[in-house]
């Protein structure tokens, strides 16, 4: 009872991969979802809105082709704080 208990909540654990344009590629996620990656993590503080909406479609496509389900998750950048002077100031 108590390890089939354990067994349950090590199954509930997920890897979370945050990727870069050097996995822009499908046949890499499909090899990082082969080796257990769960989630994708785009983090929108980098990039354009196209390059996150063509990794997201890759990432999909790499889904379909790997047979196994993966999420994503998209990291939405907050607001900058910038230190220095003002023009004028």
């Amino acid at each position: 009872m108590v390890v089939s208990s354990i067994w349950q909540r090590c199954s509930q654990t997920k890897i979370v991969a945050t990727v870069g344009p050097a996995c822009g590629n499908v046949e890499r996620l499909v090899k990082l979802i082969h080796l257990g990656v769960d989630v994708f993590r785009i983090n929108t503080a980098h990039g354009q809105r196209e390059d996150h909406e063509a990794f997201y479609n890759l990432v999909r496509q790499a889904e379909s082709e790997s047979g196994h389900p993966v999420a994503v998750l998209l990291d939405l950048g907050g607001p900058k704080m910038r230190l220095g002077q003002l023009a004028g100031g």
